[in-house]
């Protein structure tokens, strides 16, 4: 018997989808790049004379992912995500119409985080 829930409980874990991540797990994963520029502090658009600009980089997915797992010390998901926040400066030159790229991911837990999933990346290489 319990044997028989343990292997439930991983099945139901993941779906056996390719798609299908952990937290934590170091992927890679294609798409193309984007920047787009937000507010930042001290007021985050409350006052923008001063408020300093952030620019922040998303990787748009050619296919969905889900990610689910333990995540700060609680249960997560997040499914049919299409796209994720790259920790990393692209320079202009950087912008191909489509790359590849691997690292960590983990949630979104500040403010300065734009996409629920977030990568650390580690390589990028164009398509």
């Amino acid at each position: 018997m319990m044997i028989a829930t343990l292997l439930a409980a991983l099945l139901l874990s993941n779906p056996g989808d390719d798609n299908h991540y952990r937290w934590g797990d170091t992927i890679s994963l294609r798409g193309s790049l984007s920047k787009e520029v937000y507010f930042g502090p001290p007021n985050y658009g409350e006052t923008p004379e001063i408020d300093k600009k952030e620019q922040v980089y998303f990787l748009w997915l050619e296919e969905k992912i889900s990610i689910s797992g333990p995540s700060n010390a609680i249960q997560s998901e997040a499914l049919e995500q299409d796209k994720i926040q790259l920790l990393k400066i692209f320079k202009p030159a950087e912008l191909p119409p489509c790359i590849i790229v691997t690292g960590d991911i983990f949630e979104a837990i500040s403010g300065h985080h734009r996409a629920q999933i977030m990568m650390n990346v580690r390589d990028v290489k164009h398509c």
